[in-house]
């Protein structure tokens, strides 16, 4: 009963004097909240949890440049379960470094089993959180690696979020300089879905921006002159972009 009211009271987050009853939508979500938090572990121990690869595509040429690998949850019972549903979860309760560690330790297997078959070395991709910093120390765990795999550090791309970075802007500042100065190129996730995306461009030193899907949703003259700008923008600083949702 605790845990019904505590989440019919924390959907509605607006604080005027109303009822918010907890329902069916709600029962569902706090099942899945319990299964992702009691599970975690062991579906990564399982092989429940599985690294895909987005791949980067090049407007110019039309060729693959690059993946991002992507945590999916396929549990043998409840089938696929979203990173919408899972990945909130996890920040919600400071539990993300784990997924993020192993997506990065099965990413380093992926591509050491890739490049032994012979296929040509590209760079790939891994989103951090803002927990990882908090929890540990992910430069020196990520760093060991490539050395251990044998694998070149600068085909391996960090990806922090602005939002990420703007949580603690100093010490953030400091472990991307540290992940550059270790060879890991650094690419700014979700550019533009914050309020402060052109002071994070100048205090920040990135290697690529992602432009936040968000502009591709509602596209239109608006969106499409927004976009012409950042590229042209960033071409100037010598920085990289990449559109999500393009597709």
């Amino acid at each position: 009963a605790a845990d019904r009211a505590r989440t019919a009271c924390d959907h509605n987050r607006d604080y005027a004097s109303h009822f918010t009853y907890f329902d069916e939508k709600m029962k569902k979500s706090l099942e899945i909240r319990d299964f992702v938090i009691f599970n975690i572990d062991n579906a990564m121990a399982l092989g429940h949890i599985h690294a895909y690869y987005q791949p980067k595509i090049s407007t110019a040429t039309g060729k693959l440049v690059g993946f991002e690998v992507l945590a999916r949850w396929i549990d043998p019972v409840l089938g696929f379960i979203s990173p919408a549903d899972f990945i909130p979860v996890l920040e919600e309760f400071g539990l993300t470094y784990k997924l993020d560690m192993f997506i990065v330790e099965e990413l380093a297997r992926d591509y050491k089993r890739t490049f032994n078959m012979g296929f040509k070395e590209i760079p790939i991709s891994f989103n951090l959180s803002r927990m990882d910093f908090i929890v540990g120390n992910p430069r020196a765990e990520i760093k060991k690696l490539p050395e251990e795999h044998k694998i070149s550090m600068k085909y391996f791309q960090v990806e922090i979020t602005e939002s990420c970075v703007m949580t603690d802007p100093k010490k953030m500042k400091k472990e991307i300089e540290l992940f550059r100065s270790s060879g890991f190129e650094v690419l700014m996730d979700d550019f533009g879905s914050g309020y402060s995306s052109l002071g994070t461009l100048r205090e920040f030193e990135f290697d690529e921006i992602k432009i936040d899907m968000s502009f591709m949703r509602n596209f239109g003259e608006k969106s499409k002159a927004i976009i012409s700008s950042i590229v042209a923008m960033a071409k100037e600083l010598g920085v990289r972009t990449l559109c999500e949702g393009v597709e």
